[in-house]
């Protein structure tokens, strides 16, 4: 007996991957390697001031 189900497992994973990517962004405008136009600039490094680049860390991916 299957008590997930396959739509659920498939909407777990795509939440997961979006998760991943989302993270992935992050890292590279915080890096820099990716600039957003001015009004978000700001926002990201009002957000990004108490976090540290540990926090950031993607799961399999070197530091």
């Amino acid at each position: 007996m299957d008590l997930r189900g396959l739509v659920k497992v498939r909407g777990e994973f795509s939440l997961m991957c979006l998760v991943h990517n989302v993270k992935k962004i992050v890292k590279r405008v915080i890096e820099g390697a990716v600039h957003l136009p001015g009004k978000y600039s700001k926002l990201i490094e009002e957000a990004m001031l108490g976090y540290r680049e540990e926090d950031l860390a993607l799961v399999g991916a070197e530091v």
